[in-house]
Parts: structure tokens; C-alpha cells; sequence
């Protein structure tokens, strides 16, 4: 898949050589963007049907690892790999936590804080969360299971729905 990431595969090649042992084959599955302003998928009815083609995919991938075939990857370009490794390094250094911003329809459920996969997010004692400004992995967890769609990244968000697969439920999360 030409639209694909290819510095992801690169990364996963290079720390699978460090320990002598290298990758027999990818796939490329596209999905919903977890980060809703970014999202190529600006409907619910487009977010289901991207699903739909990753359920056909990766029953196709299925048959390939129990096949064993071997399945190589697209490297891509050269300045594509440059560009991807560099806007990845400038990211991880920063921190995407300052751009969240509460509104005043939260009730201070603590969902947020709980499905924070890094425990990045604390329920301060207005019952308000508070970003701790260090580890977040810019997952949007926070954002998409928010119940009162309450936590924005940025104006970006307000007005786009969150979506959940209908195949996972937020007790699954917890």
C-alpha cells in the first residue's frame, strides 16, 4: 500500500536485526485515524466501511501466516522515510498533552484517567483530569471514550464523532 507508512516497518526491521532475526513479512491494514482531527474517515458510514475491507484483510492476511509466506514490504522512497523518521522524532519530543482541553460537560467520571494506557492522566480535586505533561503516546483514548465527548485536542475536535468498533466495549479497555 503505497499510502502506508513505511518508516513503521523500518522501525520494526531495525529492532528485529539488533536481535539477529529479521521480518518475513508485513501487511498494511487501513483503518480510522485514532486522532479524530486528523481523521481521512470523516464519517461514521466511511469508518464502517474501512472496517469492513480490514475484516476481508486481514482474513487474507491470516491464510498468509499460517501459510508461512513470506511477504515483503515496501521501503518506500528514500526522502519518504527521511520525512517520516524526522516528523516522528520531532513528536515523540514534544508533548502532544498540552493541546487537550476540557469542556464544561464533564462529570469528572475518571473514564479519561483510566483508559490512559501510560497513566498519563490524573483526576484532579475539582474532578477535572490534568494531563501530566510527560508520557502521552498521542493514543486519543481519552478523547474517543470520553462519555460526554468533553475532552477536545485542540477546536479541531469539536463536531467530529468519536468512534468505537461495535466489537469493543469500553469494560474491554478496563
Amino acid at each position: 500500500d503505497k499510502k502506508g507508512s513505511h518508516f513503521v516497518f523500518q522501525q520494526m526491521a531495525t529492532l528485529l536485526e539488533a536481535k539477529h532475526c529479521k521480518v518475513s513479512a508485513s501487511f498494511l491494514v487501513r483503518m480510522p485515524h485514532n486522532a479524530p482531527f486528523k481523521d481521512h474517515a470523516k464519517t461514521l458510514a466511511k469508518k464502517e466501511q474501512l472496517f469492513a475491507q480490514a475484516s476481508v484483510a486481514t482474513n487474507n492476511i491470516a491464510k498468509s501466516v499460517r501459510k508461512k509466506e513470506l511477504v515483503s514490504y515496501n521501503k518506500g522512497t528514500a526522502l519518504k522515510l527521511f520525512l517520516q523518521k524526522t516528523i516522528y522524532k520531532m513528536t515523540t519530543k514534544s508533548t502532544f498533552d498540552k493541546r487537550f482541553v476540557v469542556d464544561d460537560s464533564c462529570t469528572g467520571c475518571t473514564t479519561c484517567s483510566t483508559v490512559c494506557p501510560t497513566n498519563n492522566i490524573v483526576i484532579n480535586k475539582n474532578r477535572r483530569p490534568e494531563w501530566l505533561l510527560q508520557n502521552c503516546q498521542a493514543c486519543f483514548a481519552c478523547v474517543q471514550w470520553c462519555p460526554k465527548t468533553s475532552i477536545q485536542y485542540t477546536k479541531q475536535t469539536v463536531g467530529v464523532p468519536r468512534y468505537h468498533h461495535p466489537d469493543v466495549k469500553l469494560k474491554d479497555l478496563l
